[in-house]
């Protein structure tokens, strides 16, 4: 699964829209998952899931995610495109 998309949602944190096309299954199972890891080379990131949603995009439901806000634009533009661990 890919992070395609991070953006702020005012009082509550940041979206993460993933290329996971919504499951029932895959919904239930991401709901038992409590961090999203990103790995590549040398760096780390890991990000608290605080709700798993879907995200309706070009008119298919993708499997998304609410993570704390993340004030690190680095950060943030390091995620996009990349694949993820669900931990």
């Amino acid at each position: 699964m890919k992070i395609v998309d991070a953006c702020r949602i005012d009082g509550l944190g940041h979206a993460i829209v993933t290329d996971e096309a919504f499951t029932p299954s895959g919904f239930a199972r991401a709901r038992t998952k409590r961090k999203i890891r990103v790995a590549c080379d040398e760096r780390l990131v890991e990000l608290e899931i605080t709700n798993v949603e879907t995200v309706l995009k070009t008119g298919i439901d993708y499997l998304g995610f609410l993570v704390p806000f993340i004030d690190d634009e680095a950060i943030q533009a390091f995620i996009v495109n990349r694949e993820i661990e669900l931990v």
